[in-house]
């Protein structure tokens, strides 16, 4: 149960991290295609 609850939280940690990463890219490409304007 233990090792479960650990993959489960792992999995969680994945996804945040991979949101984070999207976000971050998402304000970067914006944030360059104001400055070429």
């Amino acid at each position: 149960m233990i090792l479960y609850g650990f993959q489960v939280g792992n999995m969680f940690r994945s996804i945040v991290a991979l949101l984070i990463i999207l976000i971050l890219g998402f304000n970067v490409i914006t944030f360059f295609n104001k400055k070429q304007e």
